[in-house]
């Protein structure tokens, strides 16, 4: 794993859309989705990192789905087998139930998805334990953030 450093908005979404094309070329698996977690504190740059990701498929607008848990954006064209971003927001879910709920399961199954899931941890599930995980935390500085990638 390695831990990267960036001091501002912007390079935490150049770092993101570079992660991106890089995970989406070159994962194994292109018959299930690919889920990444992202666990940090609030304020940490996981939503400014996913939009970073949603910058590099071709989505130039995206917001936290905080209030409504779950975001779903279709790729203009599709790129690297991705043509669907699921951006979840576990923090308001009270478990691994509730995801299903949102229909996480037949997301699953999309070998054409690409799944960002923020708060991973308050799902106390071990069902996401294969997953990849991204940390995020503070730097000593006001915009630096330090991102701990798989």
């Amino acid at each position: 794993m390695a831990v990267i450093r960036t001091e501002s908005l912007e390079q935490t979404q150049d770092l993101a859309a570079a992660f991106a094309e890089k995970i989406s070329k070159d994962r194994k698996n292109k018959n299930r989705a690919l889920v990444l977690l992202l666990s940090g504190d609030l304020g940490s740059g996981k939503t400014s990192f996913v939009q970073g990701a949603l910058h590099y498929f071709g989505i130039r607008r995206a917001t936290s789905p905080t209030f409504i848990l779950m975001k779903h954006y279709r790729i203009p064209r599709m790129k690297n087998n991705i043509k669907d971003i699921y951006h979840i927001d576990a923090y308001r879910l009270q478990s691994f139930t509730d995801l299903k709920a949102l229909g996480f399961g037949k997301i699953l199954e999309s070998g054409e998805s690409l799944v960002f899931i923020e708060w991973p941890e308050r799902l106390r599930t071990k069902a996401l334990k294969g997953f990849p995980k991204i940390k995020f935390s503070f730097g000593e500085k006001e915009n630096e953030r330090l991102i701990k990638l798989p």
